[in-house]
């Protein structure tokens, strides 16, 4: 299980992408969506299954990094979430 503190600096990271990273990528995809999803993953305010039913009403993204987010907090990803400018 993750500390409070290690789960709070991936959230820092993740919010510190969107100062350089832009909102919509090259094919529209609402790239701060995903990030902000993770961060609810990550607070414990949403889950992969709750947030699965909205993808697949909605195709415009993908929710790997979803199972990024819960396999970090289960320790079945030992990286960071987030990328440094």
């Amino acid at each position: 299980m993750k500390t409070p503190e290690q789960i709070q600096r991936q959230i820092d990271g993740l919010l510190a992408m969107k100062t350089w990273l832009p909102q919509n990528s090259l094919f529209g995809d609402d790239n701060w969506r995903t990030i902000d999803e993770q961060v609810q993953t990550l607070k414990g305010e949403s889950t992969f299954e709750e947030l699965e039913n909205v993808y697949d009403e909605d195709e415009e993204s993908s929710p790997c990094s979803l199972w990024d987010a819960e396999g970090w907090l289960e320790g079945e990803i030992d990286e960071d979430l987030f990328e440094e400018e």
